[in-house]
């Protein structure tokens, strides 16, 4: 699986590893996870209802998740924070 990333997602990944240098580690382990199995237990990948694209989120801690969409090539995510942050 080919995953993309947007502007906001590298944006926002910047500025939470930033605050927390040792959440890099964990997000790739989570990321390397939904590559191998998206339907990990463990990632609590559900999909979401939004007015104008179908979107989906997996968890990287209990409050903090990646938000993506499912696109011809793969998956894109576009963004990545709190619950609230990307909800």
């Amino acid at each position: 699986m080919r995953i993309f990333l947007s502007l906001s997602y590298i944006r926002q990944y910047r500025r939470k590893i930033r605050n927390n240098p040792q959440l890099a580690g964990k997000v790739k382990e989570k990321i390397s996870a939904f590559k191998t199995n998206p339907a990990n237990p463990n990632l609590y990948l559900h999909k979401l209802k939004r007015k104008k694209q179908e979107a989906w989120s997996f968890s990287v801690e209990r409050n903090l998740r990646i938000l993506f969409i499912y696109i011809p090539e793969g998956v894109l995510f576009i963004h990545i924070g709190s619950h609230d942050e990307v909800y």
